[in-house]
């Protein structure tokens, strides 16, 4: 402080020590990015008048101005024992773009962002030598993986959640695609992320959107089991292909060419969703670990005669007992009602068709129907037994219609491989229809973000009506609110060490399933 003190006191030295305009500009942010990021809670009184005194003697001869600096500003990446360092070639205005949309990403399988300097620091970029450059301080990760369908299915659910937040790539590639060798899973990189447009640029792949995600995505995935299994020569492709061949190749087997065709039809609006995506990568990954598994029909040890007096072990009830009772409570589940109704449909199909079903039936087939209707009946009831008021409904509902795909994918999987079964019915064709059902509910939530008036004159409850306030203003983001944090935060209390157990506990389940809890 002495040393500081006395050079204060001498302005021809100070106009020396302070030099020219870039490194006054490195002074006045690192001198502002101390006080603000340590203050009081560090700085002794005598030396944060030092730092102001210094500040404002640099600041006179300074030409510019200098902002606080973001909350992500980080100038050393030693505070982590495994970040790694990356110039940003595209120049500040892109850092910063960069560093304020990954700053909010959270994901295990999105590459962990710890900080950016978007100011020409040369404390900063002694790493990069000559020509310095803003630079990213991002979790330690390298491009090597094995290619396998677990490492597709990280990938898928990282791009999933980057799109629930309303993000999308400016041009997804292989350098986006990420290896964290600390967790030993596949992460996507921040690198390149904008914000989504709703335009019909995304209907027709001239605009970034999520549509075009992945179609590249699916391309990647093609380039990376054509090399892997040998088909080419070389280390890396000499070019990523525009689209997939008419045919099936050799070296992709039907269930993994049908994934990558849906990926990669030519109509944007007719590829398929992350949601069937992921499902579908799962079941292949389960396949490379457990090769046990073919996928086909269990030959069955018992039979049953009759399926309609058939009781079901853990409800002590009929089928149809079941079913009538899943039907009322259909009734008390609002805004997504719409969504359960395409899976109660179907499971109504099916029991129809084992009844008119020549017996006796294969113990095996009876017992996978009864797991998913189980499944859904029990989802049904802890949703209607949660007491949830509309505000809560309409938040939560894109949630719902997420995990339903789980249980239409599974009823696909029991018509497909049970002889007798026949998914020709209207009622078995639902993607249209959950998509539609997607779409309108984003459509009420927006409606009640423009416009809360109509749903606040709904609710009869001062509590109801703050609580809706409260949860409302989150928007499209409510539903990640609404998966992790505490009731009582939702409700509007403060934030208390009990609720950050609750909201820890529920990033564990997180992490440990790589699902939305």
């Amino acid at each position: 402080m002495v040393v500081y003190e006395a050079l204060l006191t001498d302005e021809e030295r100070l106009a020396r020590e302070m030099g020219g305009e870039q490194q006054q500009l490195e002074v006045l942010t690192l001198l502002r990015h101390g006080c603000e990021q340590y203050g009081e809670a560090v700085l002794t009184p005598r030396e944060l008048d030092v730092m102001s005194a210094v500040y404002d003697a640099v600041a006179r001869h300074w030409i510019g101005v200098v902002g606080s600096t973001p909350a992500w500003f980080a100038t050393s990446d030693d505070r982590w024992s495994d970040s790694a360092k990356r110039r940003v070639d595209e120049g500040e205005e892109a850092c910063v773009r960069q560093a304020e949309l990954w700053a909010d990403l959270h994901h295990p399988n999105v590459l962990r962002f710890y900080g950016s300097c978007h100011v020409l620091l040369s404390a900063v970029f002694d790493d990069f030598g000559e020509n310095p450059k803003p630079c990213v301080v991002e979790r330690d990760n390298n491009s090597s993986h094995d290619v396998t369908w677990r490492s597709f299915l990280e990938w898928a659910r990282g791009l999933a959640y980057i799109h629930d937040r309303g993000l999308v790539y400016q041009n997804l590639s292989q350098e986006t695609l990420r290896y964290c060798p600390f967790d030993e899973k596949g992460v996507l990189s921040g690198k390149g992320l904008v914000r989504l447009l709703e335009s019909d640029d995304d209907e027709r792949d001239t605009a970034p959107g999520t549509a075009r995600d992945v179609l590249g995505f699916g391309l990647l995935i093609f380039a990376s089991l054509m090399e892997s299994r040998g088909f080419i020569d070389g280390s890396l492709l000499p070019e990523l292909p525009k689209q997939l061949p008419d045919t099936r190749p050799q070296f992709l087997g039907g269930a993994e060419w049908e994934l990558l065709a849906s990926m990669c039809i030519t109509d944007p609006t007719a590829r398929a969703c992350l949601e069937d995506i992921a499902y579908k990568m799962e079941i292949l990954a389960n396949e490379d670990t457990n090769s046990t598994a073919d996928g086909g029909a269990v030959l069955a040890s018992t039979t049953v005669d009759d399926v309609a007096t058939y009781v079901i072990p853990t409800a002590d009830q009929t089928i149809e007992e079941v079913l009538q009772e899943a039907d009322m409570l259909l009734e008390d589940v609002e805004e997504s009602s719409d969504t359960h109704r395409l899976v109660y449909d179907r499971l109504v199909n099916i029991y129809e068709q084992l009844v008119a079903a020549p017996t006796p039936l294969s113990m095996s087939l009876v017992e996978s129907y009864v797991e998913t209707l189980w499944c859904f009946f029990l989802a049904l009831e802890r949703q209607t037994s949660g007491s949830y008021s509309m505000a809560q409904t309409i938040c939560a509902s894109r949630t719902v219609a997420g995990k339903n795909y789980s249980l239409h994918y599974e009823i696909d999987r029991l018509v497909a491989n049970a002889p007798g079964l026949n998914s020709s019915d209207p009622v078995h064709h639902w993607q249209p229809a959950m998509q539609q059902t997607r779409r309108h509910q984003r459509q009420v939530l927006q409606a009640c973000l423009e416009d809360p008036s109509e749903l606040l004159d709904q609710l009869e409850t001062e509590a109801e009506k703050s609580e809706a306030v409260a949860l409302l203003p989150f928007g499209e983001e409510s539903l990640g609110a609404f998966r992790w944090k505490a009731p009582e935060c939702l409700l509007g209390a403060q934030p208390t060490f009990a609720s950050d157990i609750y909201s820890f506990g529920m990033c564990i389940i997180e992490a440990l399933t790589g699902e939305f809890p």
